[in-house]
């Protein structure tokens, strides 16, 4: 059997982040994070990304998010004063109103823009979440891409702004694979069904459970 990241094969350019006793997730020495940040298990986080949760970033299991990922739940300023700049910090004077949408003069969250990354996410090179937006579970989000709305489990996305290119398989596929949850599988049930990850879905006319083993009992 090929030895696991989780028994130390991980790349020496990636931090190990315990979520668990039992499982790992995976951040590049020069990804930023900061914040509140909650990351699922076998999870990976490329290079130069910056996450900077004010309000909560989750991530979900077994996502693969490339290079220069940028996540920041409150960056966006406010646009309907005369200025849109940070004023407080610049002259001195204060105000009611912080440097950001939805903080406080001094940065404490006045309006919560939480993110959340369902699990089995792709996100490609350069791109960019907007707060307080949801990516369900399976999608896949292109190179480049600007994302400002809610992304549909297991839907294509990209662009700027990014939209619904296509589905990643049928939908009776995505309903089972909603139902079957593999990403909360134990890894002894992950290692007895390594056949399941291989199966070309946009094929398959089954039912998934068919395919599905138990894992071994202990002994």
């Amino acid at each position: 059997m090929v030895k696991s990241w989780s028994e130390g094969s991980a790349p020496p350019n990636f931090k190990v982040i315990h979520v668990n006793p039992e499982y790992e997730c995976y951040i590049d020495h020069s990804t930023t994070i900061i914040g509140k940040i909650e990351l699922g298990r076998f999870t990976y986080i490329s290079n130069n990304g910056f996450l900077f949760g004010r309000s909560q970033i989750r991530i979900g299991s077994f996502c693969s998010i490339g290079p220069h990922f940028h996540c920041a739940t409150h960056e966006q300023h406010p646009m309907q004063f005369a200025a849109s700049y940070p004023m407080s910090q610049a002259i001195g004077v204060p105000l009611t109103r912080g440097d950001a949408k939805g903080l406080d003069p001094v940065g404490n969250v006045i309006d919560d823009y939480p993110v959340t990354i369902g699990n089995d996410v792709w996100i490609g090179e350069q791109v960019t979440l907007s707060a307080g937006i949801t990516i369900g579970d399976g999608c896949v989000i292109g190179t480049k891409s600007l994302v400002t709305k809610d992304g549909i489990p297991y839907g294509i996305y990209g662009g700027t702004p990014a939209k619904l290119i296509r589905m990643r398989f049928p939908d009776q596929i995505v309903e089972q694979l909603l139902a079957l949850k593999w990403w909360e599988w134990s890894l002894a049930k992950l290692r007895a069904n390594a056949h399941f990850f291989e199966i070309d879905l946009t094929q398959f006319e089954g039912t998934l459970t068919d395919e599905i083993q138990e894992a071994p009992k202990a002994a």
